[in-house]
């Protein structure tokens, strides 16, 4: 019964403060779209529009200990392969690079460095209609992954995904 006891108190405290350590990813309305203020939100709102996956199912990436810059790894070779998400992160899991996974997928994605930096810049190349080259080089004068996505949402450049605006805003 002490065992039973204990267990519901960690598993409380677990909850909780899980919940307060997710307090700076949840969502709200005034929180999608273009948000300066918060710019890993925008770079999951990229993901999450690139990638045609949930909210949801990238947040759960994350929960499972995927670091936000290897998200777009994870779903790269989800989409080129016939891998699941899940299946990925178990194989990264067991301690396989993601170079290693993606060459036993078959996935071949051409470009310079790792594989969680040539499934980035393929990413914000192709998901902001930007050449690959120009993503690198702010890569390469310091610019994290979510600094070029929010650098490319600040200057106003619609992502090809996105739609235009209709005339008379409607």
């Amino acid at each position: 019964m002490k065992a039973l006891v204990v267990g519901l108190v960690l598993s409380s405290v677990l909850v909780f403060g899980q919940n307060a350590s997710d307090q700076n990813r949840t969502r709200t309305k005034t929180d999608i779209g273009t948000n300066v203020h918060y710019p890993d939100i925008d770079f999951y709102d990229s993901m999450t529009d690139y990638f045609r996956q949930s909210p949801r199912a990238v947040e759960a990436i994350a929960q499972k200990g995927i670091s936000d810059q290897e998200i777009p790894a994870v779903l790269t070779i989800a989409r080129k392969s016939s891998l699941s998400p899940n299946q990925v992160i178990d194989a990264r899991k067991q301690g396989k690079t993601f170079e290693q996974i993606a060459q036993d997928a078959k996935v071949n994605l051409p470009g310079d460095g790792d594989f969680v930096t040539r499934a980035n810049v393929r990413f914000l190349s192709e998901y902001h209609g930007r050449p690959e080259a120009e993503v690198r080089g702010m890569r390469a004068k310091g610019a994290s992954f979510i600094e070029i996505n929010q650098q490319y949402r600040r200057v106003g450049i619609k992502p090809r995904t996105e739609k235009p605006a209709a005339p008379g805003g409607r």
